[in-house]
């Protein structure tokens, strides 16, 4: 009975547990009949509940003697059921009769300790009962706590949760802080209040924060710990936050830029070899941003050394098997660089073709890059051909001086005498050698 839940009055005690029952014209939509989980609701007004536990009203709606009609008043005026008829009622005004609800007499509902005959936005406003001072955070249902005035021990300030100091009941004290536990803070002695941190319990904020003994709330920063903002950003003491910058002269990396309302950075200008960002929060390299529309040019594959000249990614070295490739038109270059792959058509630089003419019996393959030689062109005979370049004396490239000839006399390859009989005889590299006569008398010709 000393423990009054709103609209029930207490029926008996049942396994430790105080039992309760609605009055009036409140029915119990809850759980069961203890005070954590009872709620007592008068069905004939309550949307949510209207005639009966769970029957929820539709947008628009409004409930009426426990059943739900369309609200035909005008907003913010809803329907409601009075002893002179149906009336268009503002519910969220200050009538204590109709309270946030249609027929929500304050008078009818009091909560533990306090009473309300007062209503204020829709919600009842409440007063402690003499002999009780309200310790809550506020007058309405949910806020108001209302406790001895005066106190003997913790009983006297039950059953909020507060505990007996000094003749009067405050949340906690250094010896006795359950409240503060149960919400994950620490007491506050010289204010018998639970807080989030006290100079003694800065650990509670964590690695990422700091606590600020004035407010006793865990903070990015304060001016006496701004380091914990790093090297790029500042403490706004007045937020207690880490921010960008709190003035223009703040935004000077690589560049100059103003300082917003948002206290973020735009940078305007840059020093050489840096850009705005997309959005100009920063100034980054222009290698990261070259041309437009912007390309990485870091991110071109195999390349080792790039630049971002006149718009353009420039590569100024390559590695694998690839090569150094800037299109250019004349001396302009006219696209983005890249590392090349060293092929037959562009063999160790772009255009480079390893290529033989029809018919003169030779392949041609490009040989990959090593880390000290760079792709080149290498020549052979083809399938049927013997290489006789070794009877030559040409001094003419590699290419030309590749002498790759067929014989009709038998299968096989051509010996080292053949070839230079073969050579001597006016051979040229993709003839078939033609040998006559008899043996120790041959003769040899090409066509």
């Amino acid at each position: 009975a000393d423990h009054p839940v709103a609209n029930a009055e207490a029926t008996g005690c049942v396994a430790g547990v105080c039992q309760y029952k609605c009055t009036g014209s409140t029915n119990n939509v809850g759980e069961n009949n203890t005070a954590a989980s009872i709620r007592c609701v008068d069905t004939s007004t309550d949307v949510n509940n209207c005639g009966g536990k769970g029957k929820k009203c539709e947008s628009g709606e409004v409930c009426v003697d426990s059943k739900c009609v369309k609200n035909s008043c005008d907003a913010p005026l809803v329907l409601c059921s009075t002893a002179t008829g149906n009336d268009c009622i503002d519910i969220k005004s200050n009538n204590p009769n109709n309270c946030g609800a249609c027929g929500y007499k304050c008078a009818d509902h009091p909560v533990a300790n306090a009473s309300s005959n007062k209503c204020n936005g829709g919600q009842c406003v409440y007063d402690c009962v003499n002999g009780y001072v309200n310790k809550g955070t506020g007058n309405t249902a949910s806020a108001i706590q209302c406790v001895k005035d005066g106190c003997t021990d913790d009983s006297d300030c039950s059953p909020n949760g507060l505990v007996c100091f000094n003749k009067k009941c405050v949340e906690c004290t250094a010896s006795s802080h359950k409240k503060c536990d149960d919400q994950g803070f620490v007491c506050n002695s010289a204010t018998n209040t639970c807080v989030e941190c006290t100079a003694n319990d800065s650990q509670k904020c964590g690695q990422n924060k700091i606590c600020n003994v004035a407010t006793n709330t865990c903070v990015e920063c304060t001016a006496d710990d701004s380091q914990k903002c790093g090297q790029n950003k500042i403490c706004n003491v007045a937020t207690n936050t880490c921010v960008e910058c709190l003035e223009a002269g703040h935004c000077n990396k690589n560049g100059k830029g103003i300082c917003q309302a948002n206290n973020k950075c735009y940078y305007t200008e840059c020093n050489n070899d840096y850009t705005p960002s997309e959005n100009h929060d920063s100034c980054v390299l222009k290698v990261k941003r070259c041309g437009s529309p912007a390309t990485d040019c870091t991110e071109i594959e195999n390349q080792t050394s790039v630049a971002c000249e006149n718009n353009f990614c420039v590569v100024k070295s390559c590695t694998g098997n690839t090569h150094v490739y800037n299109p250019t038109d004349g001396e302009v270059q006219t696209g983005h660089g890249m590392c090349e792959e060293n092929t037959t058509e562009n063999c160790g630089s772009h255009g480079n073709k390893c290529g033989v003419e029809d018919g003169i019996g030779q392949v041609a393959i490009c040989e990959a890059s090593t880390s000290t030689t760079s792709a080149q062109c290498k020549y052979s005979c083809a399938e049927g051909f013997t290489d006789c370049s070794s009877a030559s004396t040409s001094s003419e490239t590699e290419n030309a001086s590749l002498i790759c000839l067929k014989k009709d006399w038998r299968k096989g390859d051509l010996t080292k005498d053949e070839c230079k009989s073969c050579v001597n005889g006016g051979c040229k590299t993709g003839e078939t050698c033609k040998r006559t006569g008899t043996s120790g008398n041959h003769s040899y010709s090409c066509e």
